[in-house]
Order: structure tokens, then sequence, then C-alpha cells
């Protein structure tokens, strides 16, 4: 009886063990010297413009954490984000996005797989980022991409958005809840300084909005994170120009009436008006001149 007792004992507290281990929380990958090399598929040089917050683009193993199995590694889901204020980066027109260049620590599909999905998500809106968040930054650009096994990588994904001029560029990285395939995921990341804090939302770890990674007892994971596009000038709209014109309307000039009065007036000399034929006059000069003509006529015969 003894016997038994102990162990169901045994039994309750190896299931509560497991079942605490079983409870999803931060973790990291603890797969250190593991390294694969992969040539990141869409892989683009576009730009020529970068916009970053990583002082370096080395990937530090075992540094990122995810919230996941701590036995398995198997992430739930998860969001990792940077936010670029366009002006910080001198920048006073539209930015548009072509490349996200993100690190991987760790990508480890479950078998049979050998890929695992991931989504690039890009939002603009009033600097101020977490604040807003989502509600004031709709989405301008989306890309999901299969991600191959790999470790300690950069990997390019094309992507296309613009963010107005003024505004604030999120990244969000997603990795859907990988439980049901048994995905492992841990995004890349380093010590070695950062510009700008990184964020992290996991439901699962009861982190319901982006977090920046200090506040949440990780100040060393600085995801490494860079974004390619172009600045896009803004246009000057044409100020309408106006031409004013002069329309003269003929008025009357009023005609002096004379009157007596007790002071002379001095009159400036007018044009004397020379007398014109009317048309019956003229009808009778043409008569007269008719008449001496024959008159002349006249008197050579004689």
């Amino acid at each position: 009886m003894l016997r038994l007792s102990v162990r169901i004992t045994l039994a309750l507290a190896f299931t509560a063990h497991a079942a605490a281990f079983a409870q999803p929380a931060f973790h990291r990958s603890e797969r250190n010297g593991e390294q694969t090399s992969q040539v990141a598929p869409g892989s683009l040089e576009c730009g020529p413009n970068i916009l970053t917050h990583s002082t370096s683009l080395a990937i530090e193993a075992d540094n990122s954490v995810s919230c996941n199995d701590n036995l398995t590694k198997v992430h739930t889901e998860n969001s990792y984000y940077r936010a670029f204020v366009l002006s910080d980066f001198g920048f006073s027109g539209n930015f548009q996005v072509c490349t996200v260049r993100v690190g991987i620590e760790v990508a480890d599909a479950g078998d049979p797989a050998t890929t695992q999905p991931m989504t690039v998500n890009l939002y603009s809106g009033p600097p101020g980022f977490p604040t807003g968040f989502p509600g004031s930054f709709p989405n301008v650009g989306t890309a999901s991409v299969n991600v191959g096994d790999q470790a300690l990588t950069l990997l390019d994904v094309v992507v296309s958005g613009t963010a107005l001029s003024g505004q604030e560029l999120v990244v969000e990285i997603l990795t859907p809840n990988g439980s049901p395939a048994g995905h492992v995921f841990f995004i890349g990341s380093n010590n070695n300084g950062e510009d700008d804090p990184s964020y992290l939302r996991a439901p699962d770890c009861g982190v319901n909005s982006p977090t920046a990674t200090g506040s949440l007892g990780f100040p060393d994971m600085h995801i490494v994170m860079n974004v390619l596009g172009v600045e896009i000038p803004l246009t000057a709209t044409p100020t309408p120009t106006v031409t004013l014109t002069s329309t003269v309307t003929p008025t009357s000039t009023p005609t002096a009436t004379p009157t007596a009065t007790g002071t002379p007036s001095v009159l400036a000399p007018t044009a004397p008006e020379v007398p014109t034929l009317s048309s019956v006059g003229q009808a009778l000069m043409a008569l007269v001149m008719l008449g001496l003509g024959i008159a002349i006529l006249s008197r050579r015969r004689v």
C-alpha cells in the first residue's frame, strides 16, 4: 500500500512537472554552435536607401527569446517589431520599401517539413509607436514566405509598401503558432547595440501588444533588421497664376455747357471743321462736271 502511494505521488509530481514545462513562456533556443548557410529566397539589393537601428548585422547564438514550450522549443504565435521615424533618417518625402532583411537565429521546421511560414507586415502611422498601434497604423504592405531550415543567417524578404512623409514605418515579423506542426523559430539578434528599442508581442505569454524587449527582461536582445527602399520626393503642387486684365468700358464724356459768368474763361483753340458734301451734293457736283466736259468738247468741234 505504501509503495502504491509513493508511485501515485511520483506520478502526480511528474505530471505536474511536465505540465509546467508545457506552459508557453519566454525561453532561448539553447542551440549554441549550430550554424548553417542558405541563400535567402528573393534576395535582392534594392534601394539605395536603408533604414536600420542595428549597430551590427552579426547574429549571436542563444541570444533571442520566443514564446515557446521550454521542453521542445516549439513556438506559439510571436511578432517581432522595428519602428522607423522617416525624419530621423533625413527623409522628407515618402519612403517606398522593396526588401526587409531580417536575422534568423534558428529556423527548424517540424518533421517531415523543411520550411515554416512567416509573414512580413508594413504599417505607416504617426510617430510614437507603439502608442496608437495598430489603430492609427494602417497596413501598407505584406508578404508571406516559407522559411527554410537555417541558423545564424540573414534572410531577405521582398515586400512592397509606402510609408508617407513625416510618418513612422513599422515592420512586423510574424511567425504564426507552430505548435501543431512542431516548428521552432528564433529571430536573429545580438548584443552589439541599437539606437531604438526592439519590440515583441506574444499573446500566449500574456504580451498582447508590442512591448520593448528590455521591458520584458531581455535588454540584450537587439533584433537584427534592415529595411531597403527608396525615398520618393514630394511633387510640389503648382500655385495657380492669377493674370489680371483690365477691361476698358467706354463712358460718355459730358459736354461742357457754356454759362455766362463774370470771369472770362480761356478756351483752347479747336481745329476748323472742314465742310463735306452729302450724297446729294456729290451727285450735283458730278452733273456739273459732266456738263463742263460736254461744253469743252463742243467748243473743240467748232
